[in-house]
């Protein structure tokens, strides 16, 4: 059973570099994810390019849940 739910904001480790994120389905151990992407910032320039806006697949375990201050 997953401590997440499907439209839960969270925080995401993709690609080694931590975002913002939105839950869109979650299936055997895997969330996908919809990150937001600031590409020169989060990759550098010479990465190939990404959408601000892209829908990701991650292992829960790369998936916290956000904490409010």
């Amino acid at each position: 059973m997953t401590q997440f739910s499907v439209g839960q904001d969270v925080m995401v480790i993709f690609d080694g570099v931590e975002h913002q994120g939105h839950i869109e389905k979650i299936e055997s151990g895997w969330i996908h994810c919809r990150i937001a992407i600031k590409a020169a910032e989060d990759y550098g320039s010479i990465s190939a390019q990404l959408s601000p806006q892209s829908t990701v697949c991650v292992r829960e375990s790369e998936v916290q849940p956000i904490s409010l201050p």
